[in-house]
């Protein structure tokens, strides 16, 4: 387990001087924060048979004979976490190897049906994309573990993704709040500001996806992506956008994995009621999957037929917290679950409740 920022390349389709351009924009923003680079001697102790090890500053140097940058962590307070390396040469990115202990060559560009959009590694569940042949590369991998360094790793995420567009895309265990934090941070060292990733805009990444995703899965895709809240708001662009029966086969799909009575099942529910107030759309869906009893039970557990009650929940993760939450906080979070309080902000009259329910079951 750990927390991640992910970053993916579609190598063929940047040009070396707009990697170099923007690699060099990079450097302004590992020079302003401390970044930690671990390095191993073995040549110092080498009678002795030992490796040194010891910690600095990132910055540019050799690794494994080219030229790049390697990030660790934050070097104050030397908190370390896993490595990710940002490399000079776009060509260290187009490399493959033929086989498991085979040469490294330098790849082409393969062959066959290919999205040109680097949204596409970040769909989840991506098996419905099986048509287009995956073409991207690992920028950025390793865990921050959510440490000091998470926001300001992710500035150089962001940055390479505004310059490259759509052959360029950031995403992992990162936040709205993260986001703008990291995009204000890095706008104070550079010449020319970073904007705001598309899956910040629910037209932009709408239309983003449209573009490659089958319009069965469209919906899915859009709601695991998109960072806007989770609120009527959004529903009112998704209600403009797709189909009542799209809509109710999305969220079917999601609480058809979800057995009543459990957390996952009132989490469902109370996302639901975060964005709409359509009931009979609720009820409808559950009559499948729910008996009556199961589904009062559900709706009286999160209290959405209550007027009065306390919604907070200290146990939920702030989309719109700026800092991330270590790795120890949210492990802490997941052992501590049973203490979440599932209850809904929405409020449906009673009268109302029993009227839908009479009407469906």
């Amino acid at each position: 387990m750990g927390i991640y920022v992910k970053a993916i390349l579609l190598p063929f389709e940047v040009t070396d001087e707009q990697w170099a351009n923007t690699y060099t924009e990079a450097l302004k923003l590992i020079d302003a924060y401390d970044f930690l680079d671990k390095i191993e001697d073995r040549e110092r102790f080498s009678k002795l048979n030992l490796a040194w090890h010891y910690c600095i500053k990132s910055r540019e140097r050799e690794i494994d004979g080219q030229i790049g940058v390697a990030i660790s962590g934050a070097l104050n307070g030397c908190i370390r976490a896993e490595e990710n390396t940002l490399y000079k040469n776009l060509d260290n990115y187009k490399l493959s190897r033929k086989g498991f202990f085979g040469d490294i060559h330098t790849a082409t560009k393969p062959e066959g049906k290919l999205c040109n959009d680097a949204l596409f590694d970040a769909c989840p569940d991506n098996d419905w994309l099986s048509e287009y042949q995956d073409y991207g590369k690992m920028v950025f991998w390793g865990k921050t573990q959510g440490y000091d360094h998470h926001n300001y790793l992710l500035a150089i995420a962001l940055l390479f993704e505004d310059r490259l567009g759509k052959a360029f895309t950031v995403y992992g265990d990162i936040t709205r709040g993260q986001i703008k934090a990291a995009i204000e941070w890095a706008n104070q060292h550079l010449d020319t500001p970073i904007m705001m990733p598309a899956r910040m805009d629910n037209a932009q990444l709408f239309t983003r996806l449209s573009a490659f995703v089958p319009r069965e899965h469209l919906l899915n895709a859009f709601m695991n992506l998109i960072y806007s809240p989770k609120n009527e708001e959004i529903n009112e662009f998704i209600n403009k956008h797709f189909t009542h029966e799209e809509i109710m086969t999305c969220w079917a799909g999601e609480i058809s994995h979800c057995s009543p009575g459990t957390i996952g099942s009132s989490r469902s529910f109370l996302r639901y009621f975060d964005m709409s107030s359509d009931l009979e759309l609720l009820t409808r869906i559950c009559i499948p999957k729910f008996t009556l009893q199961e589904y009062v039970k559900e709706m009286a557990s999160i209290k959405v037929f209550e007027a009065e009650k306390n919604t907070d929940n200290p146990i939920a993760s702030d989309p719109d917290r700026e800092t991330p939450e270590p790795i120890e906080v949210v492990m802490g979070k997941m052992m501590a679950m049973g203490l979440s309080n599932n209850v809904t902000k929405r409020y449906i009259s009673l009268e109302q409740g029993i009227t839908k329910l009479n009407d469906a079951f």
